[in-house]
């Protein structure tokens, strides 16, 4: 059992920063995980969308974006949340996500930004197997792929972050951080 007070986590940050990783590793300490990418591909499959692959659902979230209709996401993620639980939002990307959560959840939601180094999210889309095709795994590649991702707002959610996680190669340290930050909400 975990002794926070009804908290609401949103892990925020770019492409392949480790915001799923940061997620996994509260859920195991109780925290009820809340993925926006599976919230997102639900939607799209009960209107009959078939995703076959995750960036899919990037190019149906940047389509919501455009269209205006991206608060029904965050209306399902809400749908999600009661009062008296522990929770971990993965993939907060866009301030508009951060801003309805702060709305909504006020003194209980904490945006927690993680900063990774370019280099290191390059290498991580390497392990995953992503971006394979005609343009490869350069690095210049994804640069472009993450500016056509809607990144460059993520200097302002970085802004907007109640506390940013810095980047430590050994992620022992990047836990160790994470729980010192989160240890201040427990009771």
């Amino acid at each position: 059992m975990n002794y926070y007070n009804n908290l609401i986590v949103g892990i925020g940050g770019g492409v392949a920063c480790g915001k799923t990783s940061i997620a996994n590793y509260l859920e195991k300490k109780g925290f009820e995980k809340i993925n926006t990418f599976s919230i997102l591909e639900s939607l799209a499959q009960h209107i009959g969308i078939i995703i076959t692959k995750r960036e899919d659902l990037r190019e149906i979230f940047l389509q919501m974006e455009k269209e205006g209709s991206s608060k029904v996401l965050m209306d399902e993620v809400s749908k999600r949340v009661n009062p008296y639980q522990n929770y971990v939002v993965d993939s907060i990307r866009y301030s508009y996500q951060d801003t309805f959560l702060k709305q909504n959840y006020s003194k209980r939601y904490k945006l927690i930004f993680l900063e990774t180094p370019i280099e290191r999210r390059h290498q991580e889309n390497i392990l995953r197997g992503r971006f394979i095709g005609d343009k490869g795994m350069a690095i210049d590649y994804f640069i472009k792929y993450i500016e056509i991702d809607g990144e460059q707002g993520i200097n302002e959610l970085r802004k907007k972050a109640d506390f940013v996680l810095g980047y430590h190669p050994n992620i022992e340290q990047r836990l160790q951080e994470l729980d010192g930050y989160l240890n201040r909400f427990r009771f």
